[in-house]
């Protein structure tokens, strides 16, 4: 009310006094906006890793990496199934079989210089020892070898025996 009194007194034309009305009912509502939303973004529990691999898995991966790059591949960590294999188009179920690959993810995919994938390597622990997880890498190995993707799993492994199993598939 102050401020209409205000342009009243100082003969500002409405039209100018309707758009300085709307400069500070914009401010105001993006100065809220961003309040609401500093409030919000503090509030995700959400916090950096330190490294994308297990202890184990980074061994592995150390061990693995210089092998594969004397063979010409390249190494990926923990690539999605689903961006490994896809279902087959014009499925009536599509969405059904995407939902099984979507969330999962394998190991160490090898790759050629192209980054096609050329075998696929799960570090196996005892973790792969429980029914569910039987279950899931049962359906991952058949998912993999219908699509024609070869995968490797590994408990127990040796520089000679990775050397061997890569060159294999030169």
């Amino acid at each position: 009310m102050v401020l209409i009194a205000r342009i009243a007194e100082q003969n500002i034309s409405w039209e100018r006094a309707a758009v300085i009305l709307l400069v500070i009912a914009v401010l105001a509502a993006l100065c809220g906006a961003l309040y609401f939303l500093r409030k919000r973004l503090r509030g995700f529990p959400y916090e950096k890793i330190d490294c994308l691999l297990t202890e184990r898995e980074a061994k592995f991966y150390a061990l693995l990496d210089p092998i594969a790059e004397e063979c010409g591949f390249r190494v990926m960590v923990k690539v999605r199934l689903a961006d490994l294999i896809r279902v087959k188009q014009g499925r009536k179920d599509f969405q059904s079989w995407f939902n099984r690959i979507k969330a999962k993810h394998i190991d160490f995919a090898v790759c050629s210089a192209k980054l096609e994938p050329v075998v696929l390597i799960e570090l196996d622990d005892r973790s792969h020892d429980q029914k569910d997880r039987i279950r899931r890498d049962q359906f991952v190995d058949r998912a993999l070898a219908k699509a024609g993707v070869p995968i490797l799993h590994y408990r127990e492994y040796s520089p000679e025996q990775l050397q061997k199993d890569l060159q294999n598939f030169l």
